[in-house]
């Protein structure tokens, strides 16, 4: 078989920087001898070093039955003497224009080996100290930590998707005792044609007694419209674009423990609104089809005894919560938003997690279209495209059971996850007959270990089709 010529450059290279630097050489030391290795010159040295004039390492075997002594000098003082016991190897540091020699003692005739060796540059130095401050175990477990990097995310609704992250974890006070905090910063693009900017963070502070959790987004976002109710069609009705911004913010008061009960504001706006795509059959949504803008102002029960959000182990969380938006307040629509999210976290065995949510959002009034409550995405219902269903009412559950990690793995897991949900409103009623399901797999690497935290990729599969989602942190 001939080679192609471009890899011809390519294998003599491999085959060149393959070949040993240097043969070892194999010495006797009668009793009570001194013999220099290398350092004074050609002619006087017992062994050729192919480095001379650089640093280096040197690695002596002793190959004999009774020890020895290596010695290093420079400029006739010694700067290194270490003994070599029968049977072991050492490796040093051999710094340019010294001398090495190997001293043997009165009993005998001592057997001995010397190579020299290169020292390996890092051709990438800075990306190491990257990767080891990301992945690697903090020296001090309760400091904050702050990572910058680079994303790579894949979903329905965006197709691959490129961005920038960073994301600062601490403890309040770096007390341990007191839960993750996490602020996170993330923009990008993607193949849709998507951008925008998030910053979203969930705050403890000490003792947990205050808990400030809330999210702020401006993206241009061109999304699917496929209409309103569980009888909309298969295939999007409308590509609709448009710039979304979201200012959405919890500040809560522990008043029990676990316990917290606080104001919530969500402000969201669609303008800029355009048409790019519509098909014969589309239905123009009744409400907000250009674009509004909406002030809500509530209140928010929530009870909380999860330590690390990122990645529950144990707990239990339920947040109650409704909002009011009205004209008064600078609302283009007046309605009013309930939401119940109520979710179970129990270990089953070690390592292993059960966990379980239900989640309802239910809506009062006149919603805008891009306000109704949104049936899948990257957390709840995976494998539907958010927003393929949309109503004024939402009800889902989905349960997983996670391995974190595996028990022959210290950094590999797994998940298997089911759940099922469905949209209605004025015009179709609940039925116990229209949940729709989902189901899939998804593997864990634990990227963060002294903060617990995973990146996942999850595959889920519908009846419609299937997604995959690859994120930091679990779904729920």
């Amino acid at each position: 078989m001939t080679l192609p010529k471009i890899y011809l450059p390519i294998l003599l290279s491999l085959l060149l920087t393959s070949v040993p630097s240097s043969a070892q050489e194999l010495f006797e030391l009668e009793p009570g001898q001194s013999m220099l290795m290398h350092g004074k010159g050609p002619g006087q040295d017992a062994t050729i070093n192919p480095f001379e004039g650089q640093e280096c390492y040197a690695i002596i075997e002793n190959t004999g039955e009774f020890s020895f002594t290596i010695r290093v000098q420079f400029q006739g003082e010694i700067t290194l003497t270490e003994i070599i016991e029968p049977g072991e190897e050492m490796q040093i540091l051999f710094k340019a224009n010294h001398e090495l020699y190997l001293d043997g003692t009165a009993e005998a005739t001592m057997g001995a080996s010397v190579d020299y060796r290169p020292i390996e540059k890092e051709s990438f130095p800075l990306v190491r100290s990257y990767l080891e401050n990301m992945l690697g175990a903090q020296k001090d477990p309760a400091a904050p930590q702050l990572i910058n990097y680079p994303t790579l995310a894949y979903s329905p609704e965006t197709r691959w998707e490129f961005g920038v992250s960073s994301l600062y974890v601490y403890s309040a006070k770096r007390d341990l005792t007191n839960r993750l905090s996490e602020i996170k910063a993330f923009t990008f693009y993607t193949q849709e044609n998507q951008y925008g900017f998030w910053l979203d963070h969930a705050v403890y502070t000490d003792k947990n007694k205050w808990f400030v959790y809330g999210r702020a987004r401006y993206q241009s976002f061109p999304l699917l419209f496929y209409g309103i109710g569980p009888d909309s069609p298969s295939e999007f009705t409308a590509l609709i674009d448009g710039n979304y911004t979201l200012l959405r913010e919890r500040i809560l008061r522990e008043i029990q423990p676990s316990l917290y009960f606080g104001l919530e504001l969500d402000y969201q706006r669609l303008a800029n609104v355009n048409y790019l795509e519509t098909t014969p059959d589309y239905v123009a949504p009744a409400l907000g089809e250009n674009g509004s803008t909406n002030l809500g102002i509530g209140l928010g029960l929530l009870y909380d005894n999860i330590h690390n959000a990122m990645n529950p182990r144990e707990g239990f969380y339920s947040e109650w919560a409704f909002m009011n938006y009205n004209d008064a307040m600078g609302s283009d629509y007046n309605f009013t938003t309930y939401i119940s999210d109520t979710r179970i976290y129990r270990p089953v065995k070690e390592n292993t997690v059960f966990a379980a949510q239900v989640y309802g959002q239910f809506t009062a009034g006149d919603a805008p279209f891009n306000m109704l409550a949104l049936m899948g995405g990257e957390s709840l219902m995976r494998g539907y495209y958010l927003g393929r269903y949309r109503d004024k009412n939402l009800v889902a559950g989905q349960v997983e059971y996670r391995i974190l990690p595996f028990s022959f793995s210290k950094r590999f897991g797994a998940s298997l996850f089911l759940a099922a949900g469905q949209v209605y409103g004025t015009d179709h009623s609940f039925d116990w007959n229209g949940f729709l399901p989902t189901g899939g797999a998804g593997i864990r690497y634990l990227i963060f270990p002294d903060k617990d935290i995973y990146t996942r990729i999850d595959v889920s599969y519908t009846r419609e089709g299937s997604g995959v989602y690859f994120f930091i942190g679990e779904a729920f």
